[in-house]
């Protein structure tokens, strides 16, 4: 009975706290409309924006997303590493900052404003934070989530394991943004999507490049909340149910608010899933503790 009125209780929170985080989203987009130029050429409404206004598909969008956003984190908290506070930061900065970096490619689809763009993706990288802090805080629970590794002492040399750190940190960045550069690059080559590639070329390029940087530091915020021993099925999931989940909520956006863009954002999605996964792997693989021990080992011979 006691766990009943528990699970009510927290399911409460989740509303209300996905209600605030709504609220604060579209007051920062009333505040912000002004900058807004995200489809500046003349777009045809779709039957939902038709049906209900542009305000009311906007409004569905964002009660759709958040309550999107809110379950992927209510299925991987007690798995995100850290306290209540900094789990529900590492989360919202992860999710955030992709969101916002997604929406300057505005810039190279449409020749929109770089600061015009930042402006508004800030109405949305706000709210995500304040709310996964809130649903974290509120509903999370009070263990501090560390890798196992971290839980035993080195007794070896402290500085090459920062080393070790900050080259997979740094690799990670690498191979997330490569791999993504190219297949976006074959995606814009081949016209699977819409891009700038043509007409706007170094601003898509550099949006591309950053997207991602910012993916691959979304991954290494997140990838421990993934607990799979098999690497495949691990960079899978968190394909899937981490990153493609909330990529899908942001970007559908346009197809709820206009025509023409539904095949697009599918082909999109299913294109930035499939190197993600193959970008986790990858580091799963390359960036495992096993290679990088042989590289401590030896430098720690070549210290002696």
């Amino acid at each position: 009975m006691k766990g009943k009125r528990s699970m009510k209780s927290k399911k409460w929170k989740y509303a209300v706290i996905i209600t605030i985080a709504v609220a604060l989203d579209i007051l920062l987009h009333v505040l912000t409309g002004g900058y807004s130029e995200t489809a500046p050429h003349a777009l045809e409404l779709s039957s939902l924006a038709e049906h209900v206004g542009e305000e009311g598909a906007a409004i569905l969008w964002a009660v759709l997303a958040f309550s999107g956003v809110a379950y992927v984190f209510h299925r991987f908290e007690g798995s995100i590493k850290g306290s209540k506070f900094t789990k529900g930061l590492r989360y919202g900065i992860a999710i955030g900052m992709m969101w916002l970096i997604a929406m300057l490619e505005g810039v190279a689809l449409f020749g929109n404003s770089l600061l015009n763009e930042f402006i508004v993706g800030l109405s949305d990288f706000i709210p995500v934070v304040v709310m996964s802090v809130l649903l974290s805080l509120f509903t999370g629970n009070n263990e501090s989530t560390r890798p196992a590794s971290s839980l035993v002492k080195r007794r070896k040399n402290p500085d090459m394991k920062k080393l070790a750190s900050q080259r997979k940190n740094l690799l990670t960045l690498i191979v997330f943004a490569t791999l993504f550069l190219v297949g976006r690059y074959v995606a814009y080559h081949t016209e699977l999507i819409m891009s700038g590639y043509r007409v706007n070329g170094l601003s898509t390029a550099v949006w591309t490049f950053f997207m991602g940087l910012t993916m691959g530091a979304a991954y290494l915020l997140l990838h421990h909340a993934v607990k799979d021993d098999l690497k495949i099925m691990k960079s899978v999931t968190f394909g899937i149910c981490i990153f493609g989940t909330t990529w899908l909520l942001f970007i559908c956006f346009m197809p709820l608010l206009f025509k023409g863009f539904l095949v697009d954002v599918l082909v999109r999605v299913a294109i930035d899933v499939t190197l993600v996964i193959i970008s986790a792997y990858c580091c799963e693989l390359l960036l495992s503790d096993s290679t990088f021990r042989k590289g401590r080992l030896k430098y720690e011979r070549e210290s002696v």
